[in-house]
């Protein structure tokens, strides 16, 4: 007996077909038969389940703009107690919450280019100031601040940190003697934005400005009275002098000592009248000298007019916050041979200018 058997596979259901042939005789009858047979049975399925993941890295920051703005829109020039903002914007693909730390270094350098590094110096009050907002927090900080300093912050704001840019606004005040630009140099300001990787980006607006900023206070006592005087007397006369005059200057640049004094000083309806030449020959007029030095030098000493400031010294410097303190200021004065018996009284004028 012969046995075939066929086996296929179609889309998934398998079929089986049996085939049994019956042994022919060696005389076979006609009209012989055979028996057949197939089955068919769904083949098993299955669900299977296979996990799949992908990791975003994290972006580096960018810092795409730096600039200056007081009250009026964008600047080039910085004034000492005036309050500015520099705008910093800043993007990070893993949004702004990514964020570390955000610096900026305003800060003075005595030529007009910036070389990467020149910003890596420590605060001072002036040149160099460093603003930071930090996002444990969001706070904001400056450095020089607190006592012996007139930098300040201002109101600072940060942007929406779930956002993937934003600009934040660092506003701030100059202090009284950040370094006045003169010549070629200037002010330039660098930002850095770092991440929670310790990725970090930057970016910069050079070529700023800082206005001259003077101050003076005068420490004077309620009257400089130079007592009961001769008609006649001369500068180089021992009573013609008045010395105690006390005065501070803070400054962030060289800068003038001046004086000057009212045309007329007063005595009920009489008065005594300036003469600016310092010859003063005519009834009730007098003439001022005035100078930083106790001792009178007639090249050095300067006629004080009414019309005008006179330059006492034009020597001064750059100052501290605590300014510099000049207490030899001295007044001398000279009368004509005629003069009425009164007491009168003016003003005496200090101040500080540019130099």
């Amino acid at each position: 007996m012969k046995f075939t058997t066929i086996v296929r596979i179609l889309a998934g259901v398998m079929l089986v077909f049996s085939l049994t042939v019956m042994p022919t005789p060696a005389r076979a009858e006609k009209g012989g038969t055979a028996s057949g047979e197939f089955t068919v049975w769904s083949a098993a399925t299955e669900n299977v389940t296979t996990p799949g993941q992908f990791t975003v890295g994290s972006a580096d920051p960018t810092v795409t703009l730096v600039q200056l703005h007081n009250g009026g829109g964008e600047t080039s020039t910085m004034t000492p107690l005036v309050e500015h903002n520099v705008q910093v914007t800043v993007e990070d693909a893993n949004t702004l919450n990514d964020l570390k730390t955000l610096t900026v270094r305003i800060f003075y350098d005595d030529d007009s280019s910036y070389t990467a590094g020149e910003e890596a110096v420590p605060a001072d009050t002036q040149t160099m100031a460093i603003l930071t907002w930090t996002e444990s927090g969001s706070s904001w900080s400056i450095n020089p601040s607190g006592a012996g300093t007139s930098w300040e912050l201002g109101s600072c704001t940060a942007p929406t940190l779930s956002a993937s840019s934003g600009t934040f606004q660092f506003l701030f005040t100059p202090g009284k003697v950040a370094t006045e630009t003169t010549s070629n140099a200037r002010w330039h300001i660098y930002a850095e934005a770092e991440d929670d990787n310790d990725a970090t980006a930057n970016n910069t607006d050079i070529g700023n400005y800082m206005a001259w900023y003077g101050e003076i206070t005068v420490n004077a006592p309620s009257s400089v009275d130079w007592g009961s005087l001769t008609p006649g007397m001369d500068f180089v006369d021992a009573s013609s002098n008045w010395t105690g005059i006390s005065v501070t200057y803070i400054t962030n640049g060289n800068y003038d000592e001046l004086v000057a004094t009212s045309a007329n000083w007063t005595s009920g309806s009489d008065n005594a009248t300036l003469n600016e030449s310092g010859d003063p020959t005519g009834t009730n007029e007098f003439s001022l000298s005035a100078d930083n030095t106790t001792t009178y030098d007639v090249n050095n000493a300067k006629l004080v007019k009414a019309s005008s400031y006179e330059t006492v010294d034009d020597t001064g410097t750059q100052t501290t916050e605590s300014g510099d303190l000049v207490t030899t200021n001295t007044l001398w004065l000279k009368l004509s041979e005629i003069f009425l018996a009164q007491t009168y009284s003016g003003s005496i004028y200090f101040k500080i200018a540019a130099g």
